[in-house]
């Protein structure tokens, strides 16, 4: 059995996906602020002082703490709807469609909150998503995280669990967050979109 991974934000993205739902939330001057404000952690986290899934939930709590879970929803389903074309690279859709021709299994494994990936999912034909899950408890999100941050070591973990049988592995990545998945694959592709059109 053959199974291809695909990294989210950078391989299947032009663009960090994060930065881009804060600003079509609570745009660019509620976003600006926000980097300024949480300038001293993001250095941290940058120089591996401050653990970068802490400074993402701290992050995503800030934005997002409070809100009702209706209009969560709506902002993810939206946000793709806003912007699928302008991220996503056209020639990963069609790495992407090549691999479901030929029946093979396809995933994407993501550091990003599954609840804004999972709309660009569904319109790619890709029917599972593994990423960074959040709470949502009363009817609103809390921007708690109920999983660790998928990223690193968590990436290949999370997806150790969920393949069941022997697969051979493809994985797309572009990012020291996804190292540890492309050394699992037998074939790795390393930012194989991001210099076509």
């Amino acid at each position: 059995m053959r199974a291809a991974v695909f990294d989210f934000d950078g391989t299947l993205t032009r663009r960090d996906t994060l930065l881009a739902f804060i600003e079509y939330t609570h745009g660019r001057w509620g976003l600006v602020k926000a980097l300024l404000r949480f300038a001293p952690i993001l250095v941290l986290m940058k120089c591996r002082l401050y653990d970068n899934g802490k400074a993402k939930e701290r992050f995503i709590r800030y934005f997002y703490e409070g809100t009702e879970i209706s209009q969560w929803e709506k902002w993810c389903s939206d946000f793709c709807d806003r912007y699928f074309e302008e991220l996503v690279y056209p020639a990963a859709k069609e790495c992407i469609n090549g691999h479901l021709r030929k029946g093979e299994r396809v995933l994407i494994v993501t550091a990003s909150v599954v609840d804004w990936v999972q709309p660009f999912a569904e319109r790619l034909g890709v029917k599972e998503v593994i990423g960074t899950e959040i709470e949502k408890k009363d009817g609103v999100v809390t921007g708690v995280f109920l999983s660790p941050n998928c990223y690193g070591q968590e990436k290949v973990n999370r997806l150790r669990r969920v393949l069941e049988g022997e697969y051979q592995l493809e994985v797309y990545g572009d990012s020291r967050g996804d190292k540890e998945l492309l050394a699992l694959a037998e074939m790795a592709h390393y930012k194989e979109f991001s210099d076509r059109k």
